[in-house]
């Protein structure tokens, strides 16, 4: 037996080196063990190596996901919107103005897009002819108070040389004509206040306002941005039947507008009814109530009026 530490050969019977006296069965014992540091070293690189061989095959997935987010999102939030702000610009320049004005209307606040939108509007009421539906202008109308105000489209009544005479689409609104049971003109009338103040403001930028004319209703006297049709205007303009009709939007029948089974409503006229208890307004029917209801009912629509200048 060969000792470790002289490297003399011994006899096997002995337990010690007859050289150096170093224990043979031990020193050979532990030589023959690995090392404890070599072998915990060795546990460990396996693991490590299955690991280095799993993230090389990872690795390149990982990337490919990676990349394709990211030309995802480039395209969601900069590179569309981009495309479709070039093609809002195209239809301007070629005047087609109603498919500019949904591109832009789409965009949202992208760039100046709202601008772009509302320059739209002016060129569509400018060409526009007795009988359009044309938009402008926004307001609660799907009842779904989460994605914002929806587009007001109004019908064109009259065309002057630089005015137009709109009223909305469909009822947009429920209201009394005035909050309670009195005596009570168009003048001084609630429903007159609030479609001057809160409506305004509410469904115009201070751009659109700037196009809403003041206007003196003949047979009131008064100064309004926003008003009511009258007896007089909702016959010779609209007529009967169904020209006089109005849908009542989600919103205001959530609101408590009564709707027949095609989702026509009452809706108010500025015009007093049999007395100033009472104002006259349009049935569902398309007739036109001319005693009118109690200037606190609260089951009618509402239908704003404008004039909307067009230079």
């Amino acid at each position: 037996m060969k000792c470790s530490h002289c490297g003399k050969e011994n006899q096997e019977q002995f337990a010690y080196c007859v050289y150096c006296g170093t224990e043979l069965e031990k020193v050979n014992a532990l030589s023959d063990q690995p090392d404890d540091h070599q072998q915990s070293a060795q546990e460990y690189a396996e693991p490590k190596k299955k690991h280095s061989k799993r993230n090389k095959i990872l690795l390149p997935i990982f990337l490919v996901f990676g990349i394709s987010a990211l030309l995802i999102v480039t395209w969601i939030f900069v590179i569309s919107p981009w495309v479709q702000y070039r093609s809002g610009i195209e239809k301007m320049e070629q005047a087609e103005y109603d498919r500019a004005f949904q591109i832009f209307s789409d965009l949202g606040e992208y760039k100046d897009s709202r601008d772009k939108r509302e320059q739209c509007e002016v060129e569509i009421c400018r060409n526009a002819v007795i009988g359009d539906e044309i938009p402008f202008g926004s307001y609660e109308q799907d009842n779904n108070l989460d994605n914002g105000s929806e587009t007001i489209f109004w019908k064109v009544l009259s065309v002057e040389e630089d005015r137009i005479l709109v009223v909305s689409c469909h009822a947009l609104e429920r209201s009394a004509y005035h909050e309670s049971y009195m005596e009570v003109t168009w003048a001084s009338c609630m429903l007159r206040s609030w479609l001057n103040q809160v409506f305004l403001k509410t469904a115009f930028t201070e751009t659109e306002r700037e196009h809403i004319m003041v206007s003196t209703l003949p047979d009131t006297g008064t100064d309004d941005q926003i008003f009511l049709l009258s007896l007089d205007e909702a016959a010779t303009l609209l007529g009967e039947g169904a020209r006089v009709q109005a849908e009542a939007s989600d919103f205001a029948i959530a609101q408590g507008v009564p709707v027949n089974e095609d989702h026509y409503c009452w809706w108010w006229l500025r015009t007093a009814g049999r007395s100033n208890y009472y104002a006259v307004n349009v049935v569902s029917e398309g007739g036109i109530n001319q005693d009118g209801d109690g200037v606190d009912d609260t089951r009618n629509g509402v239908r704003p009026a404008m004039w909307i200048m067009v230079p």
